[in-house]
């Protein structure tokens, strides 16, 4: 049973919305927005085309509207939206748990977005097995940080809770301990830079 689209790429005018997940969004170099549905070929849409001429290169796997006009490329949802970053790639696959898309970086590091509706509280977000390293509070917003073990080697999980107009959302990252410090502050970027998705 296919899944459903519930995540699109907006922005230099453009919206791109595929047509069936699974699918991936990322940017290359020089900010263009590659676009890869299921087993097809990526399709890479540039920040400088056309509405039409963006549409002529992504036909039969994404339909191409006119969209916002923003200076970089957002990943939006109905009730957040956040700017995709540059060496994260955004994996929807059509399902909802636990979130819309997953952000997968360098060293398989993790981000995803959950929007709940009811949120534990911070202290309760700690699964078995894991240990709280580090707590405390970014622009508002609660965060915790976790140590465990994988594969037998140690890994950080951190969750900041953050409202984002009238909806809870959690930023879960989770990466091996050691490379941590290079990709946390992708994490507190999309904290800083979230906002209310298209009501």
């Amino acid at each position: 049973m296919p899944g459903h689209v519930y995540v699109v790429a907006s922005g230099f005018g453009k919206r791109v919305i595929p047509k069936a997940p699974p699918f991936q969004f990322s940017i290359d170099a020089v900010g263009s927005l590659i676009l890869g549905v299921a087993e097809n070929k990526p399709r890479i849409i540039r920040s400088d085309q056309s509405v039409e001429a963006a549409q002529a290169v992504a036909l039969d796997v994404a339909d191409i509207t006119l969209g916002p006009g923003w200076s970089t490329w957002w990943l939006q949802t109905h009730p957040y939206r956040v700017p995709l970053p540059q060496g994260w790639t955004a994996h929807a696959s059509g399902g909802v748990d636990p979130s819309v898309f997953d952000l997968i970086g360098s060293h398989d590091s993790l981000m995803f977005i959950q929007t709940p509706r009811r949120v534990p509280p911070i202290d309760q977000m700690v699964a078995p097995g894991q240990q709280v390293i580090d707590k405390g509070t970014l622009n508002g917003g609660e965060w915790l940080t976790v140590q465990y073990t994988h594969d037998g080697l140690d890994h950080l999980q951190r969750h900041i809770r953050v409202l984002v107009g009238v909806t809870n959302a959690v930023v879960t990252l989770q990466c091996r301990a050691e490379v941590f410090a290079l990709v946390e502050p992708t994490q507190r970027f999309l904290v800083d830079a979230m906002l209310p998705g298209e009501q």
